[in-house]
């Protein structure tokens, strides 16, 4: 509820916001179990859109873009494959 209601609208440089937030959860894939991928994952890519409206931030949006959907499909993935081992 912070990350969505506080950080993501008051944030002044979004595209680099994404990519920190990305990268942890990116790394929080590793604990899927704990649900940040699944919070993270949403609000990078919510980030590097906002970020990628700005101009020369594409870069860095793009970063922010792809750490949040692989850290999403990621939570995914790990999930289905500990239901199925």
């Amino acid at each position: 509820m912070a990350l969505f209601g506080c950080v993501i609208p008051r944030t002044e440089h979004p595209a680099r916001a994404g990519v920190i937030v990305g990268l942890l959860a990116a790394l929080s894939v590793a604990a899927f179990w704990s649900g940040l991928p699944y919070v993270l994952g949403p609000a990078a890519i919510v980030l590097g859109v906002q970020g990628g409206a700005l101009a020369g931030n594409r870069t860095t949006s793009a970063i922010a873009l792809a750490l949040g959907v692989l850290a999403s499909l990621g939570g995914i993935a790990a999930v289905v494959l500990d239901q199925t081992l």
